[in-house]
């Protein structure tokens, strides 16, 4: 029997990376084109280690949600977190944070050989 997990767990401003309860955790996001709604509420969130896809039809807001994930765009509305960094109010932590620890596989504890 699957067990209920809440869509979205506050994180510290500070966040230990190795112990965050998701990876990702997206919270009502919502965003709009020029009076058209590519997402409208969306919330979900991936725990360390765990498979998750994304499927939809064309024009379904896939690629959007990626991009904001990726901190290409900002949201409309709501709270995208990964590996907790807020995509949209923090993108710099986030990119940071990636150049330096996606070439570890994500693992905070890895170093690189020089």
């Amino acid at each position: 029997m699957a067990s209920k997990v809440p869509a979205y767990e506050e994180l510290n401003s500070e966040p230990d990376v190795a112990s965050a309860p998701f990876v990702i955790s997206v919270r009502d996001i919502v965003h709009r084109y020029d009076g058209r709604t590519a997402l409208d509420g969306v919330s979900f969130a991936v725990h360390r280690a765990e498979l998750f896809g994304l499927l939809g039809p064309n024009g379904s807001g896939k690629t959007t949600l990626f991009r904001i994930l990726s901190t290409l765009m900002v949201p409309t509305g709501g709270e995208a977190v990964v590996m907790g960094f807020d995509a949209a109010k923090d993108p710099d932590a986030w990119s940071a944070w990636a150049a330096t620890e996606v070439p570890n596989h994500g693992d905070p504890g890895a170093r690189r050989a020089s």
